[in-house]
């Protein structure tokens, strides 16, 4: 028998239970945005699209239309949804305007109900207003209805705007009957405009005891304003000033509460450059461009968006939702948004990179959200193929795809331009591109920006130069088309911009390429060149001719105009204009340049908005012609083989002091320009390519690309996972012998190549033929020097060096094993090249020239500094790395570079200089620790560099690596790693600096705790002891393949904690999904200790298992914890695993792949 009051609890138990149930099942994690997507009859729909955040959405159903237009409405089609749920939350109710464009704007007299239970399932009526309510006989349209529940009445008002006759757009209200399928009142005027002016797009938000009601103002100065009452229908008073962000005309404002912070979205659509702008606020008075943080791979039209729980989400998955809307959609700053091509027959994605992205470990960052289930997740390895990566939305079955990456570098801008101009600039050193601001309907952009680079692949947007609306007083339109020119005055450089505005030619004057200009106050050019009857005045290009000194001014739409500039660039000289148009193929967009004695002319054919557009060229014996037009004289035209079209209005530079060519044009838009119809045309972006000629002076054509101009092969990928080899200086310090090296390389090679051990590194002082054992021979060095100033092997220590061999001979018996040479060098110039004044080779400097003492290394003094900047500080960095690369170099470990001062102007010297050799050359940098406000800087230059000091074998040193290690943890990245120096094991000691020959001190559970370290933090391997002195236990620690599997493929490596006495590190195995797990016991204390680990933590919330890899034992299965027995300064690694983790089985697919 239960007692009354247990029974009572338990009822007050569950009926608490249930309300959280319900609380937190209404709780909003998601938002449904719900829009229209343009005039034409199959836009004119209701589209559905979510997000998690409120700022990055993906369309549903492919951005088709969610609800057939052509069965809800009495015209065909709808516009301006708006959506809302009930105040009880159980229903929700969608209003329309019944319109199609094509009919007219004062075509559509009714609006459309819609109510659903559940998202999915839609019910509808048709109101027609001058039908349903007598009076209304005037009325010319209904536009844009919304809904609102009324707590007064207990009723859902409905407002939108109406017009009669000849008076203005007014809104109006009226409320809905209880089924919601008709108007049960009479409209009634809900705002009364004080100027009597046009008022639609209302829109109202609740907050604070106050109805705010956003609209739109039509007539003189339009746009946004709002409207405050304490009641919802009837006292608004005007704050009269307007909200939107932009000066483009706008409409259709929606706002919506953000669900997790503080403050609420205003978005509207800025109809006349196609595109939507959203907004920030706190308070609904202040509001910022949030523009940067919004994703949406649609186009919105007016619409409204509404918070929903994460069940809601899933059942919107459920019935739209399909792996093509999460594929299509990356967040990824690697990927360029624009560019990403789906193969929805094939299921293959194809995902342009951007320049300087790696793609061995490159995370796609598809869209997430409750609902989406992807795999696998994180950094992936796309440069053997695809990866094949599985979604599954809303519960749905899994689709497989196919996904493809490949490094672009075309597009070079982020977003969409036109019309490149470039120039290199003297004063700056970097090239700038002056387009057209595109994607704006109609060409109806306002502004023109530049972009800079140091090498025609990484561009940096440099911001506005130049806004008709707030600089230009005699335009206010159609920014098309600029040129620029760099001129030297005196001792600085000015900046001549010349630019189309209202199809007039202006010029704007700055004293840097980056702006800003001013304008001159006046066009330049106005009308029509004498005699011409038709085409327009657009298209400027300036040109400086080398061999008069001249500067020349071309221009024109259906004609080439010519003239010579004034002395003060902006003005034409009178009397210099003339027609050279070359004939009838030339539509616009003349170019200008000069090469080896002959003038070069380009312009584009055909229309911009045909996929036809396309450049060809003509030449001549002087900058005003005549022109002559060889045979075949295309230069770029469309691929369709690679899905590029409309190439051209295009620029062309030359690389300073190169006979080195590029061609900069605009293109569609790829892959969705083609699509667009005549809209291809302001949907346009900028791309490079390389121009080259043949023996006789003639262009060859050049076939457009995606790749574009990409960067040299970035170094870091020589070292695709940390280092693996041996060093000299633990066991031989500064005497090292060539048999003592060549024993090793046989040793490695024997028995620990096939692990991935392949470095044989010889380490200081290799040049000095009488050097000591456990120190430096500073008194009476015998310094090996060619006449260059560049050190030499030791003959009596590396006899095959003689006869000005140097290492090659090493070098090619160490390669002829399957290994590589290394060495390590002190930074700087000898200082027996100093006192001799050696030249320097490939420079009339001498050594003399370029040192420094200051900065000379405390410690061995064999080096001066080099001082950058000077002539032939570079050059004999050159001359040096030359001849290790022709000895056949692959390592090379530069010492006194980084502690205590990091020397940032060798690095770059360094790194120059390897590069040019042609090499590959793993670059390693020491001593340590490298101060860490030089990370960024090192890891752009170096493959790997010291975290520590010389670290030798005692605990107290390799305790100290787990705090070093968590520094600089943030900096590892690919081909470039943090370096806790060489591994003290084995036999060390035997000539070294520290200590006498020994197997090392640590105890087998400290270098256990070593290799599992330096392998969880992929710090490189470099061995310290003498290898054929190795004992079974070292052998089988340093070729534990499953170990150094952590080492090699990890990703996402980072500390779990870190305490006092006990720390663990985790990771991710990328190619299975399952983790991998370092506990450490740092305990000073005797004995084991359980060192307890969450798996949660791990990711994992229902039960996995676990294997060591240290034994290849499998520990069975674990649910919520881990709890290892580590000895004191031991370790464990393991794998931690969901058995059958997700793998793949997908049919191999025919490749597109992208040119």
């Amino acid at each position: 028998m239960t007692m009354p009051g247990t029974r009572f609890r338990r009822l007050i138990a569950c009926c608490f239970l249930l309300f959280v149930a319900g609380w937190a099942q209404g709780q909003y994690s998601a938002y449904l945005f719900v829009y229209f997507t343009g005039n034409s009859i199959n836009d004119e729909s209701i589209h559905f699209a979510i997000s998690k955040d409120g700022y990055r959405f993906i369309a549903l159903n492919h951005n088709n239309a969610v609800i057939n237009s052509k069965t809800i409405s009495s015209s065909g089609g709808v516009r301006d949804p708006h959506i809302l749920r009930s105040a009880d939350g159980k229903i929700f109710y969608m209003v329309v305007t019944d319109m199609v464009s094509a009919k007219g704007w004062d075509s559509n007299r009714a609006m459309v109900l819609l109510k659903s239970n559940d998202l999915v399932h839609w019910t509808s009526a048709v109101v027609n207003i001058r039908q349903r309510f007598p009076g209304n006989e005037t009325l010319q349209r209904v536009w844009a209805p919304q809904t609102i529940y009324d707590k007064e009445t207990g009723k859902y008002m409905i407002y939108w705007s109406m017009k009669h006759g000849k008076d203005p757009d007014k809104i109006y209200y009226a409320y809905a009957n209880a089924d919601f399928t008709d108007l049960e009142t009479e409209p009634r005027q809900l705002f009364f405009s004080p100027t009597n002016g046009a008022c639609i797009d209302g829109d109202i938000i609740y907050k604070d005891g106050k109805y705010h009601l956003f609209f739109k103002t039509e007539g003189a100065g339009s746009g946004i304003k709002i409207a405050v009452s304490d009641k919802l229908t009837s006292g608004y008073t005007l704050n009269d000033h307007y909200v939107q962000q932009t000066k483009d005309p706008v409409e259709g404002s929606g706002v919506f509460k953000l669900n997790d912070k503080e403050g609420y979205i205003l978005m509207y659509d800025v109809y006349t450059k196609g595109r939507y702008q959203f907004t920030y606020s706190k308070d609904l008075i202040d509001f910022k461009v949030v523009d940067k943080d919004v994703l949406m791979n649609f186009h919105p039209r007016h619409g409204t968006v509404m918070p929903i729980t994460s069940q809601e989400a899933n059942r919107l998955l459920q019935a739209w939702g399909t792996g093509a809307d999460i594929a299509n959609t990356t967040v990824s700053a690697a990927i360029r948004k624009g560019n990403t091509c789906v193969d929805t027959i094939s299921n293959n994605l194809y995902l342009s990179v951007k320049p300087g992205y790696d793609l061995h470990q490159l995370d796609a960052h598809f869209f997430s959200m409750p609902g989406i289930r992807q795999q696998p997740v994180g950094p992936q390895d796309f440069s053997k193929g695809p990866v094949k990566y599985s979604f599954s939305v809303g519960g749905k079955t899994p689709e497989q795809w196919n996904v493809y990456a490949q490094v672009n570098a075309n597009p070079v801008l982020d977003g969409l331009y036109a019309d490149p101009d470039i120039l290199f600039s003297q004063k700056t050193k970097r090239y700038y591109i002056y387009p057209t601001s595109d994607g704006f309907n109609n060409w109806s952009g306002t502004f023109f920006k530049t972009f800079s680079s140091p090498d025609l692949v990484h561009w940096k947007d440099e911001g506005t130069i130049l806004d008709l609306e707030k600089h230009v007083s005699w335009a206010k339109r159609n920014a098309w088309a600029p040129t620029a020119i760099e001129k030297k005055h005196g001792n600085g450089y000015k900046y001549y911009f010349y630019f189309t505005a209202a199809q007039k030619i202006g010029v704007a004057v700055a004293d840097d390429p980056a702006g800003p200009f001013t304008d001159s106050g006046k066009p330049l050019i106005d009308q029509l060149p004498a005699g011409i009857t038709h085409g327009q005045t657009i298209d400027p290009v300036v040109f400086a001719d080398p061999v008069s000194g001249k500067n020349y001014l071309y221009w024109g739409n259906g004609f080439m105009a010519c003239a010579e500039l004034a002395d003060d660039m902006v003005s034409l000289k009178p009397g210099t204009t003339r027609i050279i148009t070359p004939d009838a193929t030339f539509r616009e967009g003349t170019y200008v340049f000069y090469r080896k004695g002959r003038y070069y002319f380009m312009w584009s054919e055909d229309d911009t908005r045909s996929e036809n557009y396309r450049v060809r060229y003509g030449f001549a014996d002087a900058p005003q012609g005549p022109i002559h037009i060889p045979a075949n004289n295309i230069v770029l035209q469309k691929s369709v083989a690679s899905g590029i079209y409309a190439t051209g209005h295009n620029s062309v530079i030359q690389a300073p002091g190169k006979d080195e060519w590029y061609m900069v044009y605009h293109r569609f838009n790829y892959p969705n320009g083609i699509q667009l119809g005549h809209a291809a045309g302001y949907n346009r972006e900028v791309c490079i390519d390389k121009l080259q000629f043949n023996a006789d002076g003639a262009i060859r054509q050049v076939i457009p690309t995606h790749t574009g101009i990409l960067p040299k092969q970035d170094f870091h990928s020589w070292a695709a996972s940390p280092p693996m080899g041996w060093n000299s200086w633990d066991c031989f310090g500064p005497t090292v012998t060539e048999k003592e090296v060549k024993a090793n390389a046989d040793y490695m090679a024997a028995h620990l190549k096939k692990a991935g051990w392949e470095y044989i590194v010889v380490d200081i002082r290799w040049y000095v033929a009488n050097d000591k054992s456990h120190g430096y021979n500073q008194k009476d060095p015998q310094y090996n020097i060619d006449p260059y100033g560049r050190l030499l092997p030791a003959e009596n220590r590396f006899p095959s060096s003689k006869g000005g061999k140097g290492f090659k001979p090493l070098a090619d018996y160490l390669h002829s094993k399957g290994l590589k040479f290394g060495i390590h060098i002190m930074r700087g110039i000898p200082v027996l090249a100093v006192k001799q004044n050696l030249p320097i080779k490939g420079s009339t400097a001498h050594a003399a020239d370029i040192y420094s003492e200051k900065d000379q290394c405390k410690w061995l003094r064999d080096m001066y500094t080099i001082v950058p900047g000077k002539t032939g500080s570079q050059e004999y960095y050159n001359s040096l790395f030359e001849l290790y690369a022709s000895w056949g170099l692959d390592f090379v470990k530069v010492d006194d570079l980084s502690s205590p001062i990091y020397f940032d102007g060798e690095v770059e010297m360094i790194r120059q200089a390897i590069d040019r050799t042609g090499r590959k050359i793993v670059l390693s940098t020491s001593p340590g620790e490298t101060p860490i406000q030089h990370a960024a800087h090192v890891q752009a230059h170096a493959n790997m560099w010291r975290t520590v000091g010389d670290f030798w074998d005692n605990w107290k040193q390799l305790k100290e690596h787990f705090e070093v290690f968590e520094r600089w943890n943030p900096w590892r990245s690919y081909g470039a790693y943090p370096d806790g120096d060489m591994l003290p094991l084995g036999r060390i000691g035997i000539r070294a600096e520290n200590g006498d020959t020994r197997m090392t001190a640590f105890n087998k559970d400290e270098q256990y705790t070593l290799m599992t370290l330096w392998s969880i933090f992929k710090s490189p391997l470099m061995f310290g002891g003498n290898l054929p002195d190795n004992d079974a236990f070292t052998d089988s620690l340093i070729t534990n393949q499953a170990v150094l599997d952590v080492l090699k493929k990890s990703a996402n490596n980072k500390p779990l904690f870190n305490e006092a006495d006990k720390a663990a590190w985790i990771a991710d195995d990328p190619a299975s999904g399952a983790k991998y797990l370092a506990v450490f016991n740092k305990a000073d204390r005797s004995g084991a200790d359980k060192i307890p680990v969450n798996l949660k933590a791990l990711g994992f919330n229902s039960r996995c298992f676990i294997k060591d890899l240290w034994t290849g034992k499998e520990l069975g299965a674990f649910s919520g914890e881990f709890a290892p027995e580590i000895n004191k300064h031991g370790a464990g690694l393991y794998r931690v695993y969901i058995k059958n983790q997700a793998g793949f089985s997908t049919k191999f697919l025919s490749i597109y792949l992208l040119h």
